[in-house]
C-alpha cells in the first residue's frame, strides 16, 4: 500500500525512485508487430520453439478475403519462414511431434464454403507439415483427410495411450479423432467421437489424474465435456450452458492442488469448476466489468506462484485478474488493465516471449496483425529492469501529459495503468508500486 509520498512531476526531485524492489511489480510494454496484417485478415497463431534454438517462434496461419491464405512462421529474431499457400480459409493451427522424430511439426486444418446451385455446403481439410531437419524446413502439405462439414477447432494429443500423437477436431455438430498408430504420421480412419453442439474452441488435457487426455467442447454459451475412459470417449456432459453469448475457456490449476481446472468466460461473467470422477463443481463465479470476454489464457503474471487470468473482450481491451490467495480466489475489482484500445483481438496468449523469467502476452487483431506486450517492471521505458529518473524524463519528453487527446498514450509515452492516457494516475501508479 502507499506511504502517502508526496511528489511534483519534476526530474529535479526524482531520484528517489531509483528503486530495486520495483522488480517484482511489473506492466506491459507493447513491442513491434510480429506481422503486420496490412489489410482486414484473420490469423491463427501458434508460439514453439520450431528451429531447437531455445527461443519462442511464432507460426501463423492468415488469410483475408482477396488474396490466398499464407502459412508461415517467424523465428525469435524476426526472420519470416515462408511454409504454404492454401486456398481454403485456415481454422486452427497446432505444434505436435507427428511422427515421432522429437521435433515439431505442423497440423493445419482448413474450411471453405463451397457455393452450389443445389445447396452450399463446407469442404474442410486436415493436413500436417515435417519437420525436416529440425531446423523449421517443412515438407509440403500432407493430407490427412477430407471432409464435408465445417471444421473450427482441433487438439493434438496422444487419445489412445499407445505414445504416439493423435488428433481431434470439432466443427459444428461434429467431434472426431484421427489415430497415429505407427506414430510416423499415417492416420487411420476418422472416428466420431460425438454430435455436441457447434464448437468455438477444442481443450484437451488429462483432468483426472488417470493418464486419460479428456476433451472439451466450447460452444457459443456452454461447455461440454468428453471423458476418456483408456482410449474411448463416454458420452457428453453439459458443464456450463449460461445461454450467453462470447464463450471461451481453458484448462488450469487455478488453486494449487495439482489438478487441472476448467476456467469459463461468456458475456458478463468468468466462473471455474474444478473437475473430478465426472463430476463438475463450479469453485467461483464472478462478475466481468467488461462484458463479452472473447478471449481467454492463464499465466503467473505478477509471478508470486499462482495462476492469474488473462481476458479480452474484444472491443475494450487486455486485462488480468490476480489470483488472489493461490487458491483461486478472484475479484471484478481485482484485475489490472495491459491495453485499452484494442478491438476485436482474435487471439490472446500467454507465452515467454523473449527468453527471461516472466509471462508476455501474444494476439492477433485483424486490422493490425500479430503482436506481442512485453511484461515490464513498471515505468521501464528503456528496458534496463528498473524505474529511475531516465524513464520519467523519457516519458515527459514524449510531450503526451495529460495533453487532452483521447487514448493517444503507449507504455513508452507514460501510459503504465493501462488506459491509453497518461496523467497523474500514472505516477501514483507507479510510486505504489515501489512501496
Amino acid at each position: 500500500m502507499s506511504r502517502g509520498l508526496n511528489f511534483r512531476c519534476r526530474v529535479g526531485h526524482l531520484l528517489r525512485l531509483e528503486r530495486r524492489d520495483l522488480l517484482a511489480y511489473t506492466s506491459f510494454a507493447p513491442m513491434p508487430l510480429v506481422e503486420n496484417a496490412g489489410r482486414p485478415q484473420t490469423a491463427h497463431v501458434a508460439t514453439a520453439d520450431i528451429d531447437g534454438d531455445g527461443a519462442v517462434d511464432v507460426i501463423a496461419g492468415v488469410g483475408a478475403l482477396d488474396f490466398a491464405n499464407q502459412l508461415f512462421w517467424r523465428d525469435n529474431s524476426g526472420a519470416r519462414h515462408a511454409i504454404d499457400m492454401t486456398s481454403t480459409a485456415i481454422q486452427a493451427v497446432q505444434v505436435a511431434d507427428i511422427d515421432g522424430d522429437l521435433d515439431l511439426d505442423l497440423v493445419v486444418e482448413t474450411s471453405e464454403v463451397v457455393y452450389n446451385p443445389d445447396g452450399d455446403y463446407y469442404r474442410s481439410e486436415l493436413i500436417w507439415y515435417e519437420n525436416l531437419d529440425s531446423r523449421g524446413t517443412f515438407s509440403s502439405k500432407l493430407r490427412i483427410d477430407e471432409y464435408f462439414f465445417a471444421a473450427n477447432d482441433m487438439a493434438a494429443a496422444d487419445f489412445d495411450g499407445d505414445g504416439t500423437t493423435d488428433i481431434a477436431t470439432a466443427g459444428v455438430g461434429n467431434l472426431m479423432l484421427f489415430v497415429n498408430p505407427s506414430g510416423n504420421g499415417t492416420f487411420s480412419p476418422r472416428s466420431m467421437i460425438g454430435q455436441p453442439g457447434t464448437a468455438v474452441e477444442l481443450l484437451a488435457g488429462d483432468v483426472e489424474h488417470d493418464d486419460d487426455i479428456d476433451l472439451f467442447v466450447v460452444g457459443n454459451s456452454s461447455v461440454s465435456w468428453f471423458r476418456n475412459a483408456g482410449g474411448e470417449f463416454l458420452p457428453e456432459i453439459v458443464i456450463a450452458d449460461e445461454g450467453r453469448t462470447g464463450a471461451t475457456a481453458a484448462l488450469a490449476d487455478l488453486d494449487g492442488d495439482s489438478n487441472l481446472d476448467l476456467i469459463f468466460a461468456s458475456t458478463d461473467r468468468v466462473s471455474w469448476w474444478r473437475l473430478q470422477d465426472g463430476i463438475a463443481e463450479e469453485a467461483l463465479s464472478f462478475s466481468e466489468p467488461f462484458p463479452l470476454s472473447r478471449r481467454l489464457s492463464t499465466a503467473d503474471f505478477d509471478q508470486d506462484g499462482d495462476l492469474d487470468i488473462l481476458t479480452s473482450d474484444g472491443y475494450f481491451g487486455v486485462r488480468w485478474f490476480e489470483n488472489m490467495n493461490g487458491a483461486g480466489v478472484f475479484s471484478s475489482t481485482e484485475f489490472h488493465r495491459v491495453a485499452n484500445t484494442f478491438q476485436h483481438l482474435s487471439s490472446l496468449q500467454a507465452v515467454n516471449m523473449d527468453k527471461d523469467k516472466d509471462w508476455d502476452i501474444i494476439y492477433t487483431d485483424p486490422n493490425l496483425g500479430i503482436g506481442w506486450f512485453e511484461n515490464r517492471v513498471v515505468g521501464d521505458i528503456n528496458g534496463d529492469g528498473v524505474f529511475d529518473s531516465s524513464d520519467l524524463v523519457a516519458a515527459f519528453a514524449a510531450g503526451q501529459y495529460e495533453d487532452g487527446i483521447r487514448r493517444n498514450s503507449t507504455f513508452f509515452s507514460g501510459d503504465w495503468n493501462g488506459d491509453g492516457e497518461f496523467t497523474t494516475q500514472d505516477l501514483v501508479f507507479v510510486f505504489q508500486a515501489g512501496v
